[in-house]
């Protein structure tokens, strides 16, 4: 599912958003790093296989300057650095990252091969193209594998220099190339702001007197967390902005918080300590949404981590496994306390 944080405001980024990375990167991730921030209109960012531990031996927060910036953390799911986020279009002018899957629209995975085909014979090029099979991502017509959320980037990219309309460059990107996904973009031109689009994940915003902080749980941001919803697309800003759209009125989400989560989820604890969210998710929170919907899976997930780690009846535990291209990752078990 992976995780991320953003920031855009007075302060510089890097710091920001590593504080906040270390923090979650083993929730749902843990098994690639990578950050990107802008200044000047130059977007800065380097990415690994491997934990922030492995990140941190090749760089420093120093070399990323700039007030706005993001952070990722990508699950086990194959590949070298090429499939790590942020990605960046291929003219430099948008950057992305995104979390979740292609979920209940994995019949739809053609929309995106369409759609990187075309902009292949446009001239785009991707940066995670590969030929080595060695990722579950799709063939483009010249034979390489790219990562969907490139050619996502390369979409917003492309409309957003064609309108200068944010928002619709998100709607549109992300309506044509539908997934059970929330991505956050970060445009040359408006680093005070940062774009979202988010179809059915959890997403948090925060304000500060530093600026806008942005992540995919309240475990990552310097206060508490204000959920923008699923079906939503806009933006925040940094000096306290907040922007939301429907991003279709054709979505129906199932909104609802299943009852009996938090007991639910102790008592699984109790037999399988150490147990990972992923795993809490597919055995504990996803039987209890029966009508396969898109549904606030993720959502609930989040919020009865919050909630148990907010009450002190659970804590993470940080562990270090073997990861991708021989690079160790780092994720969390949930313990009991």
């Amino acid at each position: 599912m992976c995780v991320w944080s953003a920031y855009a405001g007075k302060c510089a980024a890097a710091p920001i958003l590593w504080e906040s990375f270390v923090a979650i990167e083993g929730i749902w991730g843990g098994f690639y790093t990578g950050m990107v921030t802008l200044q000047d209109g130059i977007f800065h960012s380097q990415k690994c296989a491997g934990h922030s531990g492995v990140w941190a031996r090749q760089w420093s927060l120093a070399d990323f300057p700039g007030t706005a910036g993001m952070i990722h953390s990508r699950t086990n799911s194959g590949g070298d650095q090429r499939k790590a986020h942020p990605f960046i279009g291929c003219h430099r002018r948008v950057a992305l990252v995104s979390q979740g899957s292609l979920g209940r629209f994995q019949d739809d995975v053609g929309d995106f091969i369409a759609v990187g085909n075309r902009q292949l014979q446009e001239g785009r090029s991707f940066s995670s193209a590969s030929g080595d099979g060695s990722a579950n991502r799709p063939f483009l017509a010249d034979g390489t594998q790219v990562h969907v959320s490139e050619i996502v980037t390369n979409e917003v990219e492309a409309i957003y220099e064609k309108t200068g309309d944010m928002v619709r460059a998100l709607r549109t990107a992300g309506l044509a190339m539908r997934e059970e996904s929330s991505s956050i973009c970060l445009f040359v031109d408006r680093p005070g702001t940062l774009g979202f689009i988010n179809l059915n994940q959890h997403l948090v915003c925060n304000f500060s007197e530093q600026g806008v902080h942005l992540s995919v749980t309240a475990l990552g941001l310097p206060g508490a967390g204000m959920e923008i919803p699923g079906n939503s697309v806009g933006w925040v800003t940094a000096d306290g902005l907040l922007h939301r759209e429907a991003l279709s009125p054709e979505l129906e989400l199932d909104t609802r918080i299943p009852d009996g989560l938090l007991s639910a989820t102790e008592e699984y604890l109790r037999q399988h300590p150490g147990a990972l969210l992923g795993t809490l998710c597919d055995a504990v929170i996803k039987p209890k949404f029966p009508h396969q919907k898109l549904e606030y899976c993720a959502v609930a997930a989040y919020r009865m981590l919050e909630t148990l780690l907010a009450d002190g009846r659970v804590r993470l535990q940080p562990c270090e496994v073997p990861g991708p291209c021989g690079c160790p990752g780092r994720v969390f078990g949930i313990e009991l306390c």
